[in-house]
């Protein structure tokens, strides 16, 4: 995640400032294998951290405007831990600079969406299927996500592969005579779609959010792109779902593609 740390209008700081978190920020619970409780904290700017539980204790605190006394007076309240003011205060300080919390009073600078230079190497950046026509497209595919589907469809792909590789073995002798050209293009364009699309399948699945689908040079290779941030809201099962829908819903060629040997005999 490539995280932009804005500038704020220089406001000095007193032990009697007030403190208070930012609007628009939310803070939600994160399913990870620590053992340590962790949360999320999801910015308007689209920035997220990933936090610990007293962390997320001093952020809920200072939903209401609190000077660092009061601040650690609440904390130790709620978690009978105490904490030198003046280590709340460069904590507060810190939180100020990365936009989490705001000095009440202060000029409010509105939230600036997060455009990185390179996204994972990624340039060019263009929509080219809005988020309203996507969803409904991948809501046909988010049942291949339960398991009553799911078990028979991954039994279907095994055993076409499994067939693929009595058929063609493990080093084919391909013939591209007729699998060249615009047809050997959209066949790959296909494939790299459907992936995209497993991505946004298993979304819809767990009623997730997810971005359009986009199109852009990783470095000077053309892919698809689908933003799903929001996945991270989900459990780890949930997520390694998400992570694996392409794949899962790109092998869906296999089965497709031996149909269309058998049919042509053309390897």
């Amino acid at each position: 995640m490539s995280t932009t740390v804005h500038s704020h209008p220089t406001t000095t700081v007193t032990s009697q400032s007030l403190f208070v978190l930012t609007n628009g920020i939310e803070i939600v619970t994160f399913d990870s294998s620590s053992q340590e409780k962790r949360l999320r904290v999801e910015l308007a700017d689209g920035r997220h951290f990933q936090i610990n539980e007293r962390l997320a204790t001093v952020l809920t605190i200072l939903q209401e405007p609190s000077t660092v006394v009061e601040l650690a007076a609440a904390f130790h309240e709620r978690t009978t831990e105490r904490v030198a003011v003046d280590q709340l205060q460069t904590l507060c300080e810190q939180l100020v600079g990365q936009g989490l919390v705001r000095i009440e009073g202060a000029p409010v600078e509105p939230p600036k969406p997060v455009t990185p230079k390179a996204y994972l190497g990624m340039h060019f950046r263009r929509t080219i299927l809005r988020t309203e026509w996507l969803a409904p497209l991948a809501r046909l595919f988010q049942d291949l996500f339960r398991w009553k589907l799911a078990i028979p469809v991954i039994a279907i792909l095994v055993v076409s592969h499994l067939l693929a590789y009595r058929e063609l073995s493990l080093q084919p002798d391909l013939k591209f005579e007729l699998f060249t050209g615009p047809l050997l293009t959209i066949c790959l364009l296909f494939s790299i779609f459907l992936h995209e699309l497993g991505h946004v399948a298993a979304c819809q699945r767990w009623h997730c959010p997810h971005g359009p689908l986009g199109f852009g040079l990783y470095f000077s290779m053309p892919v698809f792109y689908v933003d799903v941030t929001q996945a991270w809201r989900l459990n780890r099962r949930q997520r390694a779902a998400v992570d694996l829908g392409g794949v899962y819903l790109q092998m869906l060629c296999v089965p497709l593609a031996l149909l269309l040997y058998w049919w042509t005999g053309n390897a």
